[in-house]
């Protein structure tokens, strides 16, 4: 989830900053809201609990386990990949102007 808002907001810094500046402050706190939200979500409520998540997986077909597997794969492979790449054309605007 933080790898998605950062790259939102980098998105935004892209658009709109004329020179973007990311407070690592800001990075880390959003980082551990997150970590501390999916902790509870998934420790403490009972329809997010395990189990049940579990349940409900193997209980849908084979080849939709295998094609939602794979929309997860692409989903996190272009998140990933454009996190990055935003971070390096932001970091490399920096250093230029």
């Amino acid at each position: 989830m933080t790898l998605n808002v950062m790259t939102i907001v980098m998105l935004y810094m892209v658009v709109f900053e004329p020179k973007p500046y990311f407070d690592k402050l800001i990075v880390i706190v959003l980082f551990v809201i997150f970590q501390i939200y999916a902790y509870v979500r998934y420790s403490y409520k009972d329809n997010h609990s395990v189990d049940l998540i579990e349940q409900k997986w193997l209980s849908k077909s084979e080849s939709y386990r295998r094609q939602f597997s794979i929309l997860l794969f692409l989903y996190g492979a272009i998140s990933i990949v454009l996190f990055i790449g935003l971070a390096i054309y932001l970091g490399s605007r920096n250093q230029s102007s």
